[in-house]
């Protein structure tokens, strides 16, 4: 029996093959597009999200990504406020006035310490002999005192023979005290001061002086037994002295705010005890010569 075989052209078969083939690539296409649309939009000021994104990118070696940015919070808020925040000018005026404080204490510290330098060494030690221990004799010592008014010293010195231990001073005294017994009273200084640097008590703390042209109810008179004129007083009596005012002050016979005078006699000379003041000037609260006649 006899078979035969028929087959297609060859061009039927290749026109096959490529129909296929575009419907492949066609069905492909509709795929793709169908799954997947991907849509460019370019960031302009018509699209303030996508510009704001791309601003937020911060690099990273090749990469560039920007962190978000955040709202301001309101402390961040307050500590710009308070660093834009101008000072008054009234608070300028304070620290001016602050910083003059500050260097007028420091200029006052320095002129104390100025004065303290002129000072003599002073030890503030006080030998004191009371008045019944060098006199015998019984006199009126004059109107009392009132300690709250005290507030001068006067200075000076007795104008003759000096001495330079107890039995001198002590003898010196005593010939003094003789002198005046004739008017029934006592010398007029409350403190009279020996070469020895011990200090004698005539009148005291609680009397007037009784020295002629000062004031009575606030002055204690302090003498320097000797004539200071034209030869400085011994060292140990300038700081009996001196301690003698800070031993009144101490016991509140004499009030804080005191003033030094020196007493110059102008019966005497015109430069009676310029010895003697030219060291006392030197004192802090030393004011000026009270000249008496």
């Amino acid at each position: 029996m006899l078979g035969l075989q028929c087959s297609a052209p060859r061009s039927e078969l290749k026109f096959s093959n490529v129909y296929r083939k575009e419907a492949e690539t066609a069905n492909l296409k509709s795929t793709i597009t169908s799954s997947s649309v991907i849509i460019s939009i370019e960031a302009n000021e018509r699209t303030p999200l996508l510009a704001d994104q791309n601003k937020k990118r911060k690099s990273y070696g090749n990469k560039q990504y920007v962190r978000p940015n955040k709202e301001p919070s309101s402390s961040t808020s307050r500590k710009n406020m308070i660093c834009n925040y101008e000072e008054p000018w009234f608070h300028n005026f304070r620290l001016v006035a602050f910083c003059l404080a500050v260097i007028s204490s420091i200029l006052i510290a320095i002129y104390l310490l100025i004065i303290q330098t002129r000072l003599p060494t002073i030890g503030f030690s006080l030998d004191l002999v009371s008045r019944d221990i060098w006199s015998k004799l019984s006199m009126p010592l004059g109107s009392l005192l009132n300690h709250s008014n005290v507030v001068n010293i006067m200075i000076g010195h007795t104008g003759g023979k000096s001495c330079s231990n107890p039995d001198s001073c002590t003898q010196i005294l005593k010939e003094m005290q003789n002198k005046v017994n004739v008017i029934k009273s006592e010398m007029p200084y409350n403190f009279l001061i020996g070469g020895d640097g011990i200090t004698y008590e005539v009148r005291g703390w609680d009397y007037e002086s009784g020295y002629a042209s000062v004031p009575q109810n606030s002055t204690l008179v302090i003498g320097l037994i000797g004539s200071y004129t034209n030869t400085a007083p011994s060292a140990l009596q300038l700081q009996s002295a001196y301690s003698l005012i800070k031993e009144s002050i101490r016991r509140k016979k004499l009030q804080r705010q005191y003033q030094i005078y020196g007493i110059r006699n102008l019966t005497i000379s015109e430069t009676d005890g310029e010895a003697l003041f030219r060291h006392t000037a030197k004192w802090p609260r030393f004011d000026t010569l009270l000249h008496i006649k």
